[in-house]
């Protein structure tokens, strides 16, 4: 008899497949994909699920396949709970029960008799699948009776997916009720066979370091760093001297720096982070800690469109067009300062990033705006104007720049809205050209305002790699 038990999270669907679905919550896209199932089904991707399946499958037929989610019942009242109620994965392993009796992605079908669904839901106890105690209380409470229906036999624990306390529940439970027979299964992207771990502490480091890593590859970098302060002892067993340091500094700095605060970036790798180790990241971590020692403006300007491109690689697509319209804003503003503008704070100071212009700066380059708060509008007309003024020819820049406005208007009507975005959105905002061009379209913008021309390798993806050489076992 052989069982696999699969913990079900959100990265158990491979929605960039399935532009159909828009749902913005596990919830939803859940529910919409329940709802289109027969119609999607030939082209759903199970990267991780998927993977389990035909590995065990290559070996003989599963007898019992146990998909665990979760479920925390009716909407809640206040807006801060509703998030975690949003996150539920119950239809995804709905749905997931339908597929794999379907037999999608190269899985063989199973009879839908020998797929269960366990939800962990809020129950009597308060349960929640973040709650490493309560989730650990409900897989000891269930195992048992699974393990008498099925005395003999492999048992499959696959713990990539679900939520950390999903998979440290799983495979502490799954370990101590199966015994000798568990073995636990993870997930890696870039490797259709899943590894194995074998012994306690080791069937703890390996999903976790998996999910730490899958954690930095969405840019996720606050939910990297509580999962190392909350499982170091696991995350941090046999590596390198000096590694855990380094590592916990590093993740402090890029969930900094991806949110643009370059001096909670700095502070988090001061004080010689590698003294602990023998020296071999000094070098990477020294550079990134230089690079937001002191940006100027024109660094500043780049990082956005760093972050432009995390955002657009994890197609969170409201969140890119946030960058894009905060781009082309300072880019008119860089140009204004370029150019000896003078901003003002609301108490009359002069300030780079002031909301208002100095009037008696702009009477003197003859500049006779409506108002003294200029938007991209006014910043644009006040650029042309001293562009004749100098007889400087700035029209392939402007041009270059004013690509983007489709994708300001874009951004706009969702701020004013509630409706979603998808990327055919930004396609059709760009002038009907493919949403990739965006990112070498803001590069051109960025060179032609600075000359500078950005690293074809963002600072978190050399963030990224270090973080996996990092957790590298010595």
């Amino acid at each position: 008899m052989t069982i696999l038990l699969c913990n079900i999270g959100s990265r158990d669907i491979a929605w960039n497949k399935l532009p159909e679905i828009t749902g913005r919550s596990s919830r939803a896209s859940g529910q919409q994909l329940l709802a289109q199932l027969d119609a999607l089904a030939a082209r759903v991707r199970l990267p991780m699920v998927g993977k389990a399946l035909r590995s065990i499958q290559g070996k003989g037929a599963i007898d019992q396949v146990i998909l665990i989610a979760s479920d925390q019942g009716d909407a809640p009242a206040s807006e801060g709970d509703r998030k975690a109620w949003e996150s539920d994965t119950i239809f995804i392993a709905q749905a997931l029960a339908r597929l794999l009796a379907m037999g999608v992605d190269g899985c063989a079908p199973i009879v839908p008799e020998r797929i269960a669904v366990w939800l962990i839901g809020a129950g009597d106890e308060g349960r929640d699948p973040s709650d490493y105690d309560g989730v650990r209380r409900f897989l000891e409470a269930q195992l048992p009776a699974l393990a008498q229906q099925h005395p003999e036999g492999p048992v499959y624990l696959e713990v990539t997916g679900g939520t950390p306390a999903m998979s440290i529940g799983l495979l502490i439970a799954g370990s101590a009720v199966f015994g000798d027979r568990a073995t636990a299964l993870y997930i890696q992207e870039r490797y259709e066979q899943p590894a194995t771990l074998n012994t306690s502490r080791r069937l703890a480091a390996g999903p976790l370091r998996s999910a730490l890593r899958s954690h930095a590859r969405s840019y996720d970098y606050s939910a990297a760093l509580a999962l190392l302060k909350e499982h170091r002892g696991s995350i941090t067993d046999r590596l390198h001297t000096g590694a855990a340091e380094a590592l916990e500094a590093l993740l402090g700095y890029a969930s900094c720096r991806f949110n643009f605060d370059f001096p909670g970036a700095h502070a988090a790798l001061g004080g010689g982070v590698d003294r602990a180790g023998d020296g071999r990241w000094r070098a990477e971590l020294l550079a990134l800690h230089h690079e937001v020692a002191r940006p100027d403006r024109e660094t500043t300007l780049a990082e956005v469109f760093y972050g432009a491109a995390a955002r657009f690689d994890t197609c969170a697509w409201a969140d890119f067009l946030t960058q894009v319209v905060r781009f082309q804003e300072n880019a008119f503003r860089t140009m204004c300062l370029q150019r000896g503008v003078r901003f003002l704070d609301f108490s009359g100071n002069p300030v780079d990033d002031g909301a208002k212009l100095d009037m008696a700066w702009a009477a003197q380059v003859g500049f006779s705006p409506r108002s003294d708060m200029l938007g991209r509008t006014g910043m644009e007309r006040l650029i042309e104007h001293l562009a004749r003024r100098s007889g400087e020819n700035i029209r392939p820049t402007m041009a270059l720049l004013g690509e983007l406005e489709g994708l300001a208007r874009l951004r706009n009507g969702l701020t004013h809205s509630l409706r979603g975005v998808h990327e055919s959105d930004l396609a059709q905002a760009f002038g009907g050209r493919q949403a990739a061009q965006i990112l070498p379209h803001l590069a051109a913008c960025l060179t032609a305002l600075t000359g500078r021309t950005p690293s074809a390798t963002t600072p978190f993806q050399r963030v990224n790699a270090l973080v996996g050489r990092l957790l590298t076992e010595a």
